[in-house]
């Protein structure tokens, strides 16, 4: 006879009422979820998702709000420099005539 793990009913702790729900979590509990023996939540890939989703809409957020903030000085900035700039530029055509 062969151990398997069939036979010691791991493989799924659902199966088995007496392991499920060890824990005593009342938030696996209300949610109905078992616990997964060294196993990943079945529904991982969604719960990472939305974190992801929720990281990225905080940073883009973020970068929205510094952008507004900074945009004005860098308009200033830039449309100062070009003022600048074209004006030396008339200056030094003009005075070599």
């Amino acid at each position: 006879m062969t151990n398997q793990i069939e036979d010691i009913r791991f493989t799924n702790p659902n199966d088995r009422n007496a392991w499920n729900q060890v824990d005593g979590d009342e938030e696996l509990k209300r949610l109905k979820e078992g616990i997964y023996f060294g196993q990943l939540d079945p529904n991982w890939r969604q719960k990472a998702q939305q974190v992801i989703d929720e990281q990225r809409d905080v940073m883009v957020g973020l970068e929205d709000g510094q952008r507004n903030k900074s945009l004005p000085t860098e308009i200033l900035i830039f449309g100062g420099g070009a003022v600048i700039l074209l004006t030396v530029l008339v200056i030094y055509k003009y005075k070599n005539k």
